[in-house]
This record gives C-alpha cells, structure tokens and sequence, in this order.
C-alpha cells in the first residue's frame, strides 16, 4: 500500500504542476486560445481532486497540496 499512495502522491504533485504549466502558457497565448487551455486546466483539476479523494480515502486525512509541491504558499 506504501508504493501506492507514493504513485497518488507523485500523480497528484504532477497534476498541480501541470496546472501550473498551463496557467503560464495561457498568459502567452493568443486570445483565441485561452478557451481551449481553460478547457484542459478544467480537466486537470479534475484530476486533481479526483486524487486527491483517493489519497483522502487511503489515509484517512485530508491531503496537504501545499507539502506535496513547492513553491506553495
């Protein structure tokens, strides 16, 4: 069970960067592009609370995002 909650971990961490990436993209991009980058930055949230219910399940605790990543304030 320890090597699974690490994989939700490192998937969750994952998620949030990949957010993280498509924000800065979306500042660069065109306008007629920020509605398909919403799009997808929707879906990764999704993910991302889907993981994290996961990890809540396993644990028994509410997941700490902000100890997962860095740059989190």
């Amino acid at each position: 069970m320890d090597e699974y909650q690490a994989l939700l971990e490192k998937a969750l961490a994952d998620e949030i960067s990949t957010v993280r990436l498509y924000l800065a993209a979306m500042a660069k991009a065109p306008p007629g592009d920020i509605p398909v980058l919403l799009e997808i930055n929707a879906d990764e949230t999704d993910h991302i609370a889907l993981i994290a219910g996961l990890l809540s399940r396993l644990t028994g605790k509410p997941v700490d995002y902000a100890a997962m990543i860095g740059g989190a304030d």
